[in-house]
């Protein structure tokens, strides 16, 4: 996909079928166009052979203490709905977290490894200072193969690290 900026093209591959919509945003993040199209058909997923490799350590953090860490196939009143180790492909995973903040502010995202190989970032998400914050990340695993959720703090330690089947 290309997406041109006045004199400035944007280029990003897209590997998984289905639905797409690319919005442009302002300086402000405001939405100020938006497009969609349809990818078709089954796409492999070949990682580039430059792909990130996921961290074989867990460590931990200063700033932030996993209380709870759940694979689950939704979340309804900030809670994960069924838990799950094994997902169909097409399915939502959903990363879903308990947190211990230590301080005023921080922030955590959430890595996503298929069959080892980096395949999605989701967005920082900050969080405050508190003694059980709650929040999550989801993904739509298209491609069968070994997926590995991993949550990391803004330092970049690895907080948390959970495998799961898509098929």
């Amino acid at each position: 996909v290309s997406v041109r900026s006045g004199r400035t093209w944007y280029n990003k591959s897209v590997d998984v079928p289905g639905e797409w919509k690319v919005e442009v945003l302002d300086g402000n993040d405001t939405v100020v166009h938006t497009a969609g199209f349809q990818v078709a058909g089954q796409v492999a997923f070949t990682p580039p052979a430059d792909a990130e490799k996921p961290s074989t350590t867990v460590g931990s953090s200063q700033n932030i203490e996993m209380l709870e860490f759940v694979l689950a196939q939704g979340v309804a009143d900030r809670q994960p709905t069924v838990s799950a180790t094994t997902f169909n492909a097409g399915a939502q995973v959903y990363a879903w977290m308990k947190l211990k903040i230590k301080v005023p502010e921080a922030s955590v995202k959430v890595k996503w490894f298929l069959n080892e190989a980096l395949v999605y970032t989701s967005d920082p998400v900050t969080v405050r200072e508190s003694s059980s914050w709650r929040t999550w990340a989801f993904k739509t695993v298209e491609h069968a193969g070994q997926w590995q959720a991993q949550v990391i703090d803004g330092e970049g330690n690895v907080l948390r690290s959970e495998t799961f089947t898509v098929q």
